[in-house]
């Protein structure tokens, strides 16, 4: 917060200093937004439930409206953990009407660098479960590596 107080001076004054002072709010402020990081956090999504909800509630109070939530499709869900139960765009539907920012879906089941890059993402958040492909890999160990997860 910025506290100005205004002296005696005249009225042309105080509207200059009033003006100067805005100006350098608005600047700050744009810093600021700068500084806040924008996120990707994925899943399936299949049956959401309250541990997602949680999970992107949390990433809202970072990031705010910067969230993206990459719901990933049903092809690459059956590719690694079998059939959905729900189709994507129920699965989509679902986190929109729960507040989710910025849904995209994606093609994989992981999350990578390009993937982070094509939405102008700085980081990846993901729960504790560990994120594995189809062959058992660690797929965050790269982003980790390079400070994006």
């Amino acid at each position: 917060h910025i506290l100005l107080r205004q002296n005696k001076a005249s009225n042309t004054d105080n509207q200059e200093v009033t003006a100067d002072a805005q100006k350098l709010l608005d600047d700050l402020m744009a810093k600021l937004d700068n500084l806040k990081p924008k996120e990707t956090a994925d899943g399936c999504f299949d049956l959401v439930h309250a541990g997602h909800i949680n999970a992107i509630r949390q990433g809202h109070a970072i990031c705010g409206d910067d969230l993206v939530v990459a719901v990933i499709s049903d092809k690459a869900v059956e590719a690694v953990k079998g059939p959905t139960v729900l189709k994507i765009e129920e699965d989509e539907n679902s986190l929109i009407s729960e507040g989710a920012p910025n849904v995209v879906v994606v093609d994989k089941y992981y999350v990578d660098e390009e993937l982070l890059d094509e939405q102008k993402c700085d980081f990846y958040v993901h729960g504790d479960d560990p994120v594995l492909d189809a062959d058992g890999n660690n797929t965050v160990d790269l982003l980790t590596s390079k400070n994006r997860f």
